[in-house]
């Protein structure tokens, strides 16, 4: 490394190790993806022409989380070495001391039949295929990493590489961490079963688990695991309908914006926005800001579009109403919840590929379990931002055409 930055204990443990594999198992924020970058590039550093392929499930799944993470690790804040000359945006590769890092996605067979590489890392390798995994190993010469988080009880990781006596298995929690900031913390250490967490309604002993402590465990009940993923949206003349759906957040809550399309009798499901620290509407004397508004103009978000949001932010709505939207607060009362998640089951659905944090909730959103584990009717109250906006959309949409409340709540 150029500079004297923070390493984490995870780094040093891959940077030790004698063995061909590093299976990485971790907790959510346990340093995983910036320790096995910060030993990629410094591998690179002191080993001229090097090649290393980076892998995901999807391509769009790497542009979004792992291609900024490497952007930011080596600019000026960190490293200080990056050369936007050497960064090929459409082959997406890096060339760096007279080697190259490549990012791929998985699911394209083309993009790893026949390549060569030196490393290669699949990132949230419980996302990808064994065949992808025994391709891959066949061509890597020096290292192979894999990091996940363990959110299965079964899987080929666990029965077919860490039984490996090639195989280094590194665990990793949150408090591994040296770069994470403290509210992040909180929010991790709020899921833990503890009296208080349960009396406040966050805690979730699965979740724990698997995000805060890394131990494998399954998801029970989640509510929308019958949701498919597909690379887009249908064209934009085969919808039947199209609308959008709201859930207002700032400090510690991302607002999200989902945008639901009907076609084909099927319900789509679009990430718009999904970010902290949005204010409603532009203060001119703050330029700086970002707000939904702007958000809403950068999506080119007609303001004859209805856009149904959380009837509980009167002022956030009103705000958003002055500045031209047609904003129209969801009705709500005891049942709604309920009410609407069984509206958007009527419904066969998909999520486009690229609504990453959508994804995530759905991979985590799941109802309450009783004293004995069995699912309730009542949602937990978290992996829910997109969910909940998505859910007053439909729900408000189509109140009509699958009858009113009072029939939905006597269903």
């Amino acid at each position: 490394m150029n500079r004297d930055i923070k390493v984490s204990r995870v780094f040093g443990a891959i940077k030790r190790s004698k063995k061909k594999i590093i299976a990485n198992e971790g907790s959510s924020r346990s340093t995983k993806t910036f320790s096995i970058l910060q030993y990629i590039i410094d591998e690179h550093q002191n080993n001229p022409g090097l090649v290393t392929t980076i892998g995901r499930e999807r391509l769009t799944w790497i542009k979004a989380t792992i291609i900024p993470d490497f952007k930011e690790l080596m600019g000026d804040d960190f490293l200080g070495i990056w050369d936007e000359r050497c960064w090929n945006k459409t082959e997406c590769t890096y060339t760096i001391n007279e080697g190259v890092i490549q990012f791929i996605g998985l699911d394209v067979a083309q993009k790893f039949h026949g390549r060569k590489q030196d490393i290669t890392w699949i990132n949230e390798a419980v996302e990808a295929k064994f065949k992808v995994f025994q391709q891959l190993i066949l061509r890597t010469k020096k290292k192979f990493i894999l990091d996940y988080n363990p959110s299965y009880e079964q899987h080929w990781i666990y029965d077919k590489v860490i039984t490996r006596d090639d195989c280094e298995f590194i665990h990793s929690t949150y408090m591994d961490n040296p770069f994470l900031e403290q509210e992040i913390v909180d929010e991790i250490e709020r899921l833990e079963p503890t009296p208080y967490n349960i009396e406040q309604g966050t805690a979730d002993e699965v979740a724990w688990k698997i995000y805060g402590l890394g131990m494998r465990a399954a998801h029970k009940g989640l509510i929308h695991s019958k949701v498919k993923i597909i690379k887009g949206l249908p064209p934009k003349d085969e919808w039947k309908k199209f609308f959008y759906g709201l859930d207002f957040g700032f400090t510690n809550d991302p607002t999200s914006l989902v945008l639901i399309v009907l076609a084909h009798g099927n319900l789509y499901y679009h990430q718009v926005v999904y970010e902290k620290r949005l204010t409603n509407i532009r203060n001119p004397n703050n330029p700086d800001q970002v707000s939904i508004e702007q958000r809403l103009e950068e999506n080119e978000v007609s303001k004859s579009t209805p856009i149904y949001a959380d009837s509980a932010e009167p002022k956030s709505i009103q705000d958003l109403v002055g500045a031209g939207y047609n904003v129209i607060a969801v009705d709500k009362g005891p049942g709604s919840i309920k009410a609407g998640i069984d509206t958007m089951q009527r419904y066969v659905s998909y999520i486009t590929e690229d609504s990453i944090d959508g994804i995530k909730e759905k991979n985590n959103y799941k109802w309450k379990e009783d004293s004995s584990g069995n699912a309730t009717n009542e949602p937990i109250d978290m992996w829910n931002h997109f969910w909940d906006a998505a859910r007053y959309g439909v729900f408000m949409a189509f109140r009509e055409k699958v009858g009113s409340f009072a029939d939905l709540m006597s269903d």
